[in-house]
């Protein structure tokens, strides 16, 4: 066990607080937790706002925020862009040595390990194989996507299995992203990696007590059954899929209301496909969820809806849902059925196409899946996925 207090950077893709997602959820906690601990933590990360400080400290956690010049997509000088700004802003802020370098993505990571190769204990966690993401992000049409599919993919693959190479421990969030890894990159670093899943604030999620004035207060129905789904709006979380399930429902005399929480790049051919499918008076589009609001809308919904069809390493919101009392819908994709099975296997759908989206969507409204309570969920959730007791396996494993 290193001694405590312990100087600890953790490399993320990008700021929680400037840009939510899953992952940098993720690392944005585990930075948190480990200033809890007494230790002295810095969380680098690129960011795109204009007017957020370069360095400030919240929660303990001293963020620091580098940007990068723009460059034309052939510019050689893209391929360390992101090593070479995490070591700069890292020279500047931080003096003297670290003694745990804790990445959650590999550009900062590896910047950062090159930094502090020989003096710091090395742990990285996967949130998902980088080339199985960056697949789906370069699948478009054109001379550049195809480049960078050519080129970029293999110098990625090289990038992540130098992480794993350099690492003293690893952490996936789940067998899924395990045999992933293994597919991609050997077993080498297998003896290294634990399997150590996401996890949920059981204080912050709880189940709501007051639904409907919840409903009202966001404009939700309270006439017809809700369903709630948040995601980024990107090809591979099968947005587009729900939307026709949804008319396929509407078709064969359903009433519901779907909301959308979520940005990203598909929000305008997202809402074009609602009108085309005179979707518009059901479909709520919510936009980016608060913090603060996310806990109501997982609450005040009738059920979770997740239609991923491509590389879900985990699902923190699948989770977060359960905590709040809610039955989550999903596809069988990913690492999705790794976790709903220990709550309800029947909650799974039969594939990830519109037609059995439809069908377990009509299952719950018809009544014919297995409920379980508010308690139970949570009790499961207690034992496996509790914030403090996961966190604390992580600490002891970036530690040791």
């Amino acid at each position: 066990m290193l001694e405590k207090p312990c100087r600890i950077l953790v490399a993320a893709v990008e700021h929680y607080r400037d840009a939510p997602s899953g992952s940098a959820r993720l690392a944005y906690d585990c930075a948190c937790f480990l200033a809890e601990k007494g230790n002295s933590v810095w969380l680098v990360a690129p960011t795109a706002l204009r007017d957020a400080p370069e360095c400030e400290c919240i929660n303990g956690v001293w963020l620091l925020r580098y940007r990068l010049p723009i460059f034309h997509p052939l510019d050689p000088r893209r391929a360390r862009a992101h090593q070479n700004a995490t070591k700069a802003i890292l020279q500047q802020y931080i003096r003297g040595s670290v003694d745990v370098v804790y990445g959650h993505a590999p550009l900062q990571y590896q910047g950062a390990c090159e930094l502090y190769e020989k003096q710091a204990r090395k742990c990285f966690t996967v949130h998902s194989p980088v080339r199985r993401e960056m697949e789906f992000a370069w699948s478009g049409a054109g001379l550049i996507p195809r480049l960078r599919r050519i080129l970029g993919l293999r110098r990625l693959d090289w990038i992540e299995q130098d992480c794993l190479r350099r690492s003293d421990c690893i952490t996936v969030l789940s067998e899924f992203t395990r045999k992933a890894l293994q597919e991609i990159h050997g077993s080498e670093s297998d003896s290294r990696t634990v399997t150590l899943p996401g996890w949920v604030d059981l204080d912050r999620f709880t189940a709501l007590e007051n639904c409907d004035e919840v409903r009202m207060g966001m404009g939700w129905r309270t006439d017809v059954p809700v369903f709630f789904t948040l995601r980024r709006l990107v090809p591979r979380m099968g947005l587009d899929r729900l939307l026709r399930a949804v008319r396929r429902l509407f078709d064969q005399g359903y009433k519901f209301q779907l909301v959308i929480g979520g940005a990203g790049p598909l929000l305008g051919r997202l809402q074009e496909l609602t009108r085309d499918l005179s979707l518009q008076n059901s479909v709520h589009f919510a936009g980016r969820v608060s913090d603060e609001v996310l806990p109501l809308m997982y609450g005040a919904c009738d059920a979770f809806i997740l239609p991923s069809t491509n590389l879900e390493c985990f699902g923190l919101i699948v989770v977060e849902a359960l905590a709040c009392g809610r039955p989550v819908l999903a596809t069988p994709v990913g690492a999705i059925p790794e976790v709903l099975n220990g709550f309800e296997a029947r909650w799974i759908a039969r594939s990830a196409d519109e037609e059995s989206i439809a069908e377990i969507m009509a299952d719950f409204m018809d009544g014919r899946l297995p409920t379980h309570s508010a308690e139970e969920l949570r009790g499961i959730l207690k034992r496996d996925y509790n914030r403090s007791v996961v966190l604390n396996r992580m600490a002891n494993l970036i530690l040791n």
